[in-house]
């Protein structure tokens, strides 16, 4: 199998040119459509030229051969959250967090996913999960901020 392709894809990438990037991964995936490799790369291309939609076909593409991989999900779920695909992105959010549940990221991440959908309280309680298990990780502001869109005027938590 060909990498060069492969490579000078991922190069384009680093160097910003992401519709060559995107190119090089087509014509790779023409002769191996079944490169888990090239189909993350590609899907997360697609999401970065804001191709949400191919980018969604992608990572679902690669997901049917590899349910497991669990950096594709992740991706996935924030491909689908920026389409305000919020159900969807939850979904898969959860099955992450059912494997890895210590991932204090994932938990801040899944806060804002449920907010959007209008859960107010069940965001509170995965900002409040995120900041347990890794208070000196997580960056305070973005937290403060985030409890600030979450708590209503004069609630202290």
């Amino acid at each position: 199998m060909n990498t060069e392709l492969l490579e000078k894809a991922e190069r384009a990438y680093r160097e910003g040119r992401g519709q060559l990037a995107y190119d090089l991964l087509a014509e790779f995936l023409s002769l191996a459509p079944d490169n888990a490799r090239a189909l993350l790369d590609k899907a997360v291309v697609c999401h970065s030229l804001g191709r949400g939609d191919e980018a969604v076909s992608t990572f679902e593409e690669l997901l049917t051969l590899d349910a497991e991989n669990l950096e594709a999900r992740r991706s996935l779920a924030v491909a689908l959250a920026s389409l305000q695909r919020w159900p969807e992105a939850e979904a898969h959010l959860a099955y992450i967090l059912d494997r890895r549940p210590e991932d204090h990221a994932l938990w801040s991440y899944l806060a804002k996913v449920v907010k959007a959908q209008g859960r107010r309280q069940e965001a509170l309680t995965h900002i409040e999960r995120a900041v347990r298990l890794a208070p000196r990780q997580l960056d305070y502001a973005d937290i403060r901020a985030e409890l600030a869109g979450l708590l209503k005027p004069g609630e202290v938590k």
